[in-house]
């Protein structure tokens, strides 16, 4: 892979040049002025509900990744079964925006995508030990047994890939 990505921190781009050799432009995504058509991935992994108007950015990677390349977004889930919107709001102040599957999906559709695949993801990691990892592995089936049932993702955090028209 050839990567280049964004990064708000002058000192977390050093390190990913220093120890990863990746080539990070410091600054805003809009700013970095990438050519047209030029990745065939791009990803935003919790960033969108950081921003103020998050579609201009999905739009400006529509305009950066090649024709049939692939998104894939990562946003916590405004939908999350065992906390409400409100707790959401109140756990981080810095998200701006509180996302459900099908608003995102419909961003990422009306800027250029067309989403090929959701799902929910955990990020709490339950694999400390067998215990755990048993406990991850009940609860991960039962969100996809109640997403079977309602047709609701449930899981904390929603997955999105999708493909530029």
């Amino acid at each position: 892979w050839n990567v280049l990505g964004t990064e708000y921190s002058g000192n977390t781009a050093k390190h990913a040049l220093e120890n990863y050799g990746l080539k990070v432009f410091v600054g805003d995504l809009l700013d970095a002025k990438f050519a047209d058509n030029l990745f065939d991935a791009v990803s935003f992994w919790h960033v969108l509900e950081h921003l103020y108007n998050p579609a201009k950015y999905v739009k400006e990677a529509a305009r950066v990744t090649k024709s049939g390349g692939m998104l894939v977004v990562e946003s916590p889930n405004a939908e999350e079964r065992n906390v409400s919107y409100q707790t959401q709001a109140e756990r981080n102040r810095t998200h701006m925006h509180f996302f459900s599957e099908k608003v995102l999906a419909r961003m990422l559709e009306e800027n250029g995508f067309s989403v090929v695949k959701s799902t929910y993801e955990d990020p709490r990691h339950y694999k400390n030990n067998l215990t755990s990892r048993f406990y991850h592995g009940l609860e991960r089936a039962g969100l996809n047994f109640e997403r079977a049932l309602s047709g609701k993702n449930r899981g904390s955090t929603i997955r999105l890939l999708a493909r530029k028209k």
